[in-house]
């Protein structure tokens, strides 16, 4: 190779020592981070099998509404007349009576029946 032998680097190879310990120390941060997942998804995922469980933190449960059923009329306080100046909102809102009251109509066309209706905000 044309490299004289006083110009070579002295190399010394040295065995470490490896044991159960540093083994253990090698793969802690590993194991730490494993066990945090763990934890993470067995604390937010608990009593997937019976409900929302969870206290209500299952991911399962985000887009479930609490409904309330109105039996009778009399306890509807709030009335067409009482929504004043909201013209698109009533026209909405007759639209889904009208597809309610005959949904036939509508899905001859193509509609879908709805799954409920989000009414948001104070009637102003």
């Amino acid at each position: 190779m044309g490299i004289e032998q006083r110009d070579f680097v002295p190399v010394q190879f040295v065995n470490e020592v490896s044991g159960v310990g540093t083994e253990l120390l090698r793969t802690l941060p590993t194991l730490i981070l494993i066990a945090g997942i763990f934890w993470f998804l067995r604390s937010n995922m608990g009593g997937m099998s019976g409900g929302a469980g969870g206290n209500g933190r299952n991911i399962f449960s985000i887009g479930k509404a609490n409904p309330t059923v109105v039996t009778s009329p009399g306890k509807i306080k709030t009335r067409f007349k009482d929504v004043a100046g909201l013209d698109e909102a009533k026209i909405e809102i007759m639209e889904f009576v009208s597809f309610l009251r005959d949904p036939k109509r509508f899905t001859k066309l193509g509609a879908k029946i709805p799954k409920g209706a989000l009414l948001v905000g104070p009637p102003c």
